[in-house]
């Protein structure tokens, strides 16, 4: 699904787009969410496995770069934070630095899987991606903050695209096209883990037609389309 727009750090909360009436609504069942989350954590007693596991996790729901930072560690346990049945020897957080820890709100008032206070506290260290501002929640922290950019591993080629992609932020994959010097004649997002249908593929090929352009989306994209879809579509490794 598209994350509701209430759930932004950049949104008003005295505006109608923050939809005060949901969120006190919603107050609740995020109540319970978190009770739940935390007494899972809590209870759960975690196997240890006889070699180092690395944990890449995040405390927001998608979007906030783990795939490229665990790629780039190799051989980990992605987005494991709050799965306690399994010991990490470290663990690593991934935040955006443009969204940050939205609304400051737990699912599904809010884009958090869990309090921040009680994320950092089973964290060893944060790393913080994109070139916007460190998240003011992080101003008190005494864990190392580390600095990271997604770069794409490989040079892209100059041409025409048509972009899509159906991860937590999408936008980001199109900002980093551009920012690679080649900004998608046209965009199209699609909801997080979106499973491709034949009209949509089919739609996406007459975009591309339309503008004379290449097809480009992103690896974890690419996976979850059928083999007799990919024809004709390129990914940018990253």
């Amino acid at each position: 699904m598209r994350p509701p727009r209430f759930w932004d750090r950049d949104v008003d909360p005295r505006s109608r787009e923050a939809a005060p009436l949901t969120r006190l609504l919603l107050t609740p069942l995020a109540m319970l969410y978190a009770g739940v989350t935390e007494r899972r954590i809590a209870k759960t007693q975690p196997l240890r496995l006889t070699i180092p596991v690395i944990c890449v996790g995040n405390l927001t729901a998608g979007g906030t770069g783990k795939s490229p930072v665990a790629a780039g560690l190799r051989d980990m346990l992605d987005d494991g934070h709050q799965n306690p049945s399994l010991h990490k020897d470290v663990s690593l957080i991934v935040i955006d630095s443009e969204a940050g820890f939205g609304n400051g709100y737990v699912i599904p008032k809010g884009p958090l899987r869990e309090p921040v206070a009680a994320g950092l506290a089973r964290a060893d260290a944060v790393i913080v991606t994109g070139p916007g501002d460190i998240p003011e929640e992080l101003s008190g922290t005494a864990l190392p903050v580390i600095r990271a950019t997604i770069q794409p591993t490989a040079p892209l080629q100059m041409q025409a695209y048509v972009a899509f992609a159906g991860i937590g932020r999408p936008e980001k994959f199109f900002d980093t096209l551009e920012a690679c010097g080649s900004k998608p004649l046209d965009a199209v997002p699609f909801p997080d883990h979106h499973t491709y249908s034949d009209s949509d593929v089919r739609y996406l090929n007459e975009l591309a037609k339309q503008y004379d352009a290449q097809l480009i989306t992103t690896e974890k994209d690419f996976v979850r389309l059928r083999e007799d879809q990919r024809s004709g579509i390129v990914t940018l490794p990253i």
